[in-house]
């Protein structure tokens, strides 16, 4: 087989669009790990108490590094989703016309190397061609991203884990908050638990007229999609 056969060519234009929607479904778990992490991260930095100098500095130091991994995280993980360009051959209706136009550029009785056929199939090789290595650079671009975001990931992983040991032993040394209850008017002369208040007498509930008054309230009408997005306009009864 040729290496520019044009069934070699199609299979390579169509693995690199499915290689970019793998490359899109695989960013869920990264991005899912990284949010719990950022959470748990922020929960110590709030919850510390920072009282214990010997405790104190290597937690700050390791949560300063949970906060630059998380950033680098979400940096290459966003640059893998976004910001890369695709090419995708043109539509059929595009084709059909441009090999239309090419049948009356070359007209129907002239005999030649070159008419209309074999122009229109150069011309859509070097179409397929141009597709495939545009969408296999920014393939190459966002795998580059998503490895580097996964490293950067194992590093929010250990500084977590770092940064828990002195948040642990800070929580455990810390002493425990007991609830201070206030006991007033210890004489007897007033009771300890506030009087209730009497419960309002039920007020009598009108009842339903058999006729509804005033205009009947309109129900709300769909909202319609578009590219998934909503639009304005709405479809009425």
């Amino acid at each position: 087989m040729p290496p520019l056969d044009d069934k070699f060519l199609k299979e390579r234009y169509d693995y690199e669009l499915a290689r970019k929607e793998k490359l899109s479904d695989s960013l869920g778990m990264p991005v899912s790990v990284v949010i719990v992490l950022g959470g748990l991260t922020v929960t110590m930095i709030r919850g510390f108490s920072y009282t214990r100098l010997p405790l104190t500095i290597p937690f700050v130091i390791a949560a300063g590094f949970d906060a630059a991994s998380f950033v680098c995280c979400l940096w290459f993980f966003a640059k893998a989703y976004h910001g890369q360009t695709y090419e995708q051959l043109p539509s059929l209706g595009e084709l059909t016309a441009a090999r239309q136009k090419l049948k009356e550029y070359y007209g129907d009785d002239i005999p030649g190397p070159m008419d209309a056929d074999i122009d229109f199939e150069n011309n859509f090789r070097y179409r397929i061609i141009q597709a495939a290595d545009q969408n296999t650079a920014s393939n190459n671009i966002r795998q580059g991203c998503l490895h580097k975001g996964i490293v950067c990931l194992f590093a929010l992983l250990i500084g977590t884990a770092v940064s828990s040991l002195p948040y642990a032993i800070d929580q455990f040394m810390a002493p425990s908050k007991v609830p201070v209850m206030h006991l007033d008017n210890l004489d007897g002369k007033e009771s300890l638990m506030p009087t209730q208040r009497p419960a309002a007498a039920s007020t009598p509930r009108p009842q339903s007229q058999s006729t509804p008054s005033g205009p009947k309230p309109a129900f709300p009408s769909n909202v319609i999609f578009k590219n998934d997005q909503p639009v304005k306009e709405t479809r009425d009864k």
